[in-house]
């Protein structure tokens, strides 16, 4: 696991403060979407991939207007194909780091994690635990090899879990996109390898 160091996480957090995904049903329209929005306003292209099962993501981030913006011609290129999207204007610096991959977290106090439908609801989730309490997140998965789900788990005291999950689910859950949820209190150390 790849440590991030705080110049790096300032940098990044000031940077690009706003984050947005638009996830399509269809993978030609998918690359349209994604041309629309980088025609549309100077954002940063962080992914535009296919995933499971035949769908099509594209991840983005920049100033908040400027996302706000393509984030708009993202929807409106999307069409009927739109599976769901998320818009962060105030997107916690960890979501980042985590959908490349990168965390700072080697143990594990107690572990939670939130399957979804959808990487835009697993995204908006962690969003809301990080800000909530002072929860880290371990994984964001993009929906590759998992039949289209994707899911965010995270790590601190069984109380911060908690609440931050308790936090999450009750904004995701009428969206319909949540699949399953669990809190682990202090995980057999095979489990934290």
């Amino acid at each position: 696991m790849k440590r991030v160091n705080q110049h790096d996480q300032k940098s990044e957090a000031t940077a690009e403060p706003a984050l947005a995904l638009i996830e399509c049903a269809s993978i030609a329209l998918g690359f349209g979407v994604a041309d629309a929005i980088v025609k549309k306003a100077p954002v940063r292209l962080l992914r535009a991939q296919t995933c499971s099962p035949g769908k099509f993501l594209v991840l983005y981030a920049g100033d908040v207007a400027s996302v706000a913006e393509a984030h708009a011609a993202g929807i409106d290129a999307a069409g009927a194909a739109l599976i769901d999207e998320v818009f962060l204007p105030g997107a916690h610096p960890d979501l980042l780091r985590s959908l490349q991959g990168q965390t700072a977290v080697s143990t594990l106090d107690s572990y939670g994690i939130i399957e979804t439908f959808s990487l835009a609801t697993a995204i908006l989730a962690a969003d809301i635990a990080v800000k909530a309490t002072p929860v880290i997140i371990l994984e964001l998965r993009i929906p590759v090899g998992t039949g289209g789900k994707s899911f965010v788990s995270l790590t601190g005291t069984l109380e911060d879990l908690q609440v931050s999950l308790e936090q999450a689910l009750e904004r995701i859950r009428p969206s319909g996109m949540l699949c399953q949820h669990l809190i682990i209190p202090n995980p057999h150390e095979d489990l934290q390898s």
